[in-house]
């Protein structure tokens, strides 16, 4: 008994030798710049991903206005690359998040992407269609 009771001894002592810990400091929810980080993200998601997924719209003008003679399927691997090197770049671009801050590294993406279509509005052959929208949207 007298061990059992040197044991709660040593209990209460070390609870008034602990400090009671101070509480978080979160920061202010709802503020501006919290809605401008979402807005942004929404805008590069939309920016990214939807042109990835309506690539249809493209390949129709591409097939009936531009290059009629070419085959559907070589049209359609313009889509296929653009979708497959997002993701592929996608797992370089996660290992950079890692070191550089994220919004430079969505900035030079942003970049990328942007030049990609604007070369690829004066592309006069499908090749160079699968380079830069294919390929460089894609990467960026």
């Amino acid at each position: 008994m007298d061990m059992h009771q040197s044991s709660v001894d040593l209990t209460s002592e070390a609870k008034s030798e602990i400090s009671p810990l101070p509480e978080a400091v979160l920061p202010p929810t709802d503020t501006a710049t919290a809605w401008l980080v979402v807005l942004a993200s929404f805008l590069n998601l939309m920016l990214s991903i939807g042109v990835t997924t309506t690539y249809g719209v493209f390949l129709q003008y591409y097939k009936l206005e531009e290059f009629p003679d070419t085959s559907t399927s070589f049209l359609s691997w313009i889509g296929t690359l653009q979708t497959a090197s997002m993701c592929f770049f996608g797992i370089g671009a996660g290992v950079l998040c890692e070191h550089i801050d994220t919004r430079l590294l969505s900035l030079c993406g942003a970049l990328i992407s942007g030049l990609a279509l604007i070369i690829a509005s004066f592309c006069n052959s499908p090749w160079k269609l699968l380079l830069t929208q294919g390929l460089m949207f894609g990467a960026g």
